[in-house]
């Protein structure tokens, strides 16, 4: 059993009001994929219309082969809500990783991101 097949019971569960199948099954598939995460669970952390770097990027978080994954992109594109947010709350509801380590190019900027 994967760790995500592990999970999705235990976040269905959680909740109080009976879920439908159909809810269910949106549950267990946001945790395979961060793009349908962020639109579904986050709506208010994505824009509306995602560019396809914005959707590149997601499908990069996705791929669990990668070990390590470097994202450069223009400012304002919205790579740190993407990646300190939005996958960081995928990762931590599914319980899909041991470890979150933001990384910038200062502490401070780094432990500045954990705070908002």
């Amino acid at each position: 059993m994967s760790k995500l097949q592990a999970a999705a019971p235990r976040i269905i569960n959680q909740g109080k009001a009976t879920l439908s199948s159909y809810e269910q099954d949106l549950i267990y598939e946001c945790g395979k994929s961060t793009r349908l995460f962020a639109t579904e669970i986050m709506p208010h952390w994505v824009p509306v219309e995602m560019s396809n770097l914005h959707l590149s990027i997601l499908d990069l978080l996705d791929d669990y082969s990668l070990r390590k994954v470097a994202v450069m992109g223009p400012r304002g594109l919205g790579k740190t809500t993407l990646i300190d947010v939005v996958h960081a709350a995928k990762e931590i509801c599914y319980d899909l990783t041991k470890f979150l380590v933001p990384v910038s190019n200062t502490y401070e900027v780094a432990s500045m991101q954990t705070d908002n």
